[in-house]
Parts: C-alpha cells; structure tokens; sequence
C-alpha cells in the first residue's frame, strides 16, 4: 500500500518523498514476504521427538496434543502441548536465543509466576526445574493462555501443507514411535 502511495506521491510530483517511500517500503516488502515464504523447516519429526527449529527437542511422551489455534493478530496456527516443560527445557543448549527471551519475558511482564491450577495436569515438579528453565516454563504456559491451549505453535500460512495434514503428520509419527 505504501509503495502505491510512493508512487502517487512520485506522479503528483514530489521527486524525492515518492521514489524515497517506493524503495524503502519496496525493500521493506520484498524482505517480508520472502521471509513469510521461506523454505526453511519449521520443525523435523525424529525417532527422539518433534525438534523445532528454534532448538531443543520435544520428547514424543510430552506431546499431549496437536492442533490448530488462534495466534498473533488472529492468525491461525498449528501447534503442539506438552504434558511435561521439563525435558524440552534442559534440551535446550545454554546458549540458544530461548533463554534470552524466556528470561526477557520474565522480567518484563506483569505476569505472575503459574499457579497450581496452571501446573495442573501436567507431570512436571515446578520446584525442580532451575531459575532459566522455569522461565521458559512460564513463557509456554502464557502461550498456551493466549494462543488457543499451544504451548509451541508455527503461523499456518507458514507451513507447506494445509493444517490437518501437518497435524496428521504430527500425531501418525507420535503414534508409530511410540507404539514401538
């Protein structure tokens, strides 16, 4: 829309705002929809567990549920939720960008830290996971509040096949690993 805008602006006759406003916003665009297209793998199913690509590894007992969701600016995504944060969390390497955020997140929100009925369900000991890992536990649980009950999600529009086919995929290879 801004480039039209440039465009209309370069025809009416302002030389430098026009063409200014059809290149940086061209640019802008062309990043952001090769970014939104981008081949990269979203996840890989393993014999050891759906690894994201953000890191870590999610253990196929975890997985309590995949499916469909309502994430940012009421965007579908297809996600997972874990029974239990803790093996994810301690299969993160200490240097992953996760921690950084998980920890960001923990200072800055006015959230409170999960109450029993959060923890609810889930097999995990709250009190034995470390300061680093209760943070990335925390940040999982506000997603899971926030984005439709998914603790991990991927935008759908980013994903190469329809919804229910990657779900599918998802729980066939949950079922035949642990079905072994």
């Amino acid at each position: 829309m801004f480039v039209v805008l440039g465009v209309w602006i370069t025809v009416d006759g302002h030389v430098l705002a026009g063409p200014f406003c059809v290149v940086v916003f061209g640019l802008g665009a062309v990043v952001y929809f090769r970014r939104m297209r981008a081949d990269g793998m979203l996840f890989e199913l393993t014999p050891e567990g759906l690894r994201p690509s953000i890191g870590g590894i999610v253990p196929w007992r975890d997985i309590e549920v995949a499916g469909v969701g309502v994430g940012p600016r009421s965007l579908g995504v297809v996600g997972i939720r874990l029974s239990d944060y803790t093996a994810y969390a301690r299969s993160l390497p200490p240097d992953k960008a996760q921690w950084k955020w998980a920890a960001i997140w923990a200072k800055t929100r006015i959230v409170a830290r999960p109450t029993p009925a959060d923890l609810a369900g889930m097999s995990m000991n709250w009190a034995l996971l470390t300061e680093k890992e209760q943070d990335l536990a925390g940040l999982l649980i506000w997603n899971r509040k926030k984005y439709g009950g998914l603790d991990i999600f991927w935008v759908e529009r980013m994903l190469p096949d329809p919804s229910q086919v990657v779900i599918g995929q998802i729980l066939d290879y949950q079922a035949k690993v642990l079905s072994r």
